[in-house]
């Protein structure tokens, strides 16, 4: 088992992407996180014209990332700048390619923008047998997840999300194709 906790990813400028990954940052390729706990790690952007503060725990970009018998907690993004396309999304992971959860946990994470626990940004995502409680969007939409691809949840417990003053899903926001079963 391996600790990923209190590590920080941030961009300080102008135009560009960055401050994302704050524990781990996977760009096309193969990722498996076992038995292991991701926490308390931070991804911010500060500046203009970009997009960042995305994946406080993992970043997983285009790549295929397998998360199993872990817990991803207490990750948050922050994105504070002006004339940006956003961020700040993705608390506990934000992934762009192929994402497989199974037995782990997703809790107390924090993304101002959307997707507290998880942000699907048009990959493919399977929860299996996962509790999501207590993560946030505080501005955005998903409190526990945000979906803008393909989100396939099976035996999962979404509990205690919450999605903020102009958000909607405080457990799932979906815009994108979701099948929910048990």
């Amino acid at each position: 088992s391996s600790t990923i906790y209190s590590n920080a990813a941030a961009y300080n400028g102008s135009g560009s992407t960055g401050g994302a990954g704050g524990g781990l940052y996977n760009i096309t390729g193969a990722l498996t996180v076992n038995n292991s706990s991701v926490y308390s790690n931070a991804a911010a952007y500060v500046g203009t014209n970009g997009f960042g503060g995305a994946g406080g725990g993992i970043y997983n970009e285009d790549g295929t990332l397998t998360v199993n018998n872990s817990a991803v907690y207490s990750n948050a993004v922050a994105y504070v700048g002006a004339n940006g396309i956003g961020g700040a999304a993705g608390g506990g992971i934000f992934s762009t390619g192929t994402l497989t959860v199974t037995n782990s946990t997703f809790s107390g994470n924090s993304a101002p923008g959307g997707g507290g626990g998880i942000y699907n940004n048009g990959g493919a995502l399977n929860v299996t047998n996962i509790p999501f409680t207590g993560n946030s969007a505080a501005i955005g939409h998903g409190g526990g997840i945000y979906n803008l691809g393909l989100l396939e949840a099976s035996f999962v417990t979404v509990a205690s999300n919450a999605a903020g003053s102009s958000g909607s899903g405080g457990g799932i926001y979906n815009s994108g194709t979701a099948k929910i079963k048990n």
